[in-house]
């Protein structure tokens, strides 16, 4: 029997797995597919190279995932910003993080500390574009989005108040009230801390000359440092020089904070 079944040679492996899978017949391993570019016979492929080829990535996609997440780790966020790099893309990276975590981990647990975690993996996968941003899990309750949505600015500011709105979910009724709790400090003296709140320190491609992913970590860590000084929920952009307040109500949108020069001497 003839292969009824024609496929684009440039699509993604995962589309060409829907489209060798989606017959109402369950397909058979050695059923055969003809592979075309531009319209013309490339050859022949079987939907058990297909299903092969998906394990394959299945199984290395593991091997770089943040266990608890599943979410894509350091190497795979390092690889997507290199290649952006190398191929002249803008985008704009952004880090995510707990402000008072440590404080909320010692009051309620790491059990408790890994459902915010989760909590956010989940905000942040479902407010950026699986298509367009690219989003991973760097470790502990740091996150990292490589973001080409035209729109990320509205996509972070999203993610940063959806948290705010669910974030009273995760205390006691009596710490949601109060809206702090009481916990040993780095020093160990007590004292109360807030409801957790996010740190966002972004930076765009376009106003800058870094050319790897570890010359933007070191970019991003002064950022980073200036949003975690910034009282409550933040959102701080670089963008050339200049370092702007994206979020903090008690100044103007888009406020420069300070002088790069400032924040890096």
């Amino acid at each position: 029997e003839a292969p009824t079944l024609m496929i684009d040679g440039q699509l993604r492996l995962e589309q060409v797995s829907r489209l060798v899978t989606q017959k109402k017949s369950r397909p058979r391993l050695t059923e055969e597919f003809v592979i075309t570019k531009d319209g013309r016979y490339q050859g022949l492929g079987q939907t058990i190279d297909v299903l092969r080829l998906i394990t394959e990535q299945q199984v290395q996609s593991a091997k770089h995932s943040n266990p608890l997440t599943l979410l894509p780790g350091n190497g795979a966020v390092g690889a997507c910003i290199d290649r952006l790099i190398e191929n002249h893309k803008r985008f704009v990276v952004a880090y995510f993080d707990f402000d008072s975590f440590k404080p909320y981990n010692d009051v309620y647990g790491y059990a408790h500390g890994d459902q915010v975690i989760l909590h956010l993996a989940g905000l942040l996968k479902g407010v950026f574009s699986a298509r367009l941003d690219f989003v991973g899990h760097v470790g502990g309750d740091d996150f990292l989005v490589v973001m080409r949505s035209s729109d990320w600015r509205e996509r972070v500011i999203r993610v940063v108040e959806k948290f705010s709105a669910t974030v009273a979910t995760f205390y006691s009724p009596e710490h949601a009230s109060a809206g702090r709790i009481v916990a040993a400090d780095r020093d160990g003296a007590s004292r109360e801390f807030p409801l957790l709140t996010l740190s966002v320190a972004a930076l765009d491609s376009e106003t800058f000359g870094a050319t790897s992913a570890d010359a933007i970590a070191n970019l991003l860590a002064h950022v980073k440092k200036l949003a975690k000084q910034q009282p409550g929920n933040s959102f701080v952009l670089r963008t050339g020089d200049r370092v702007l307040d994206l979020m903090n109500a008690s100044r103007p949108p888009g406020q420069e904070l300070m002088p790069m020069e400032q924040l890096v001497g």
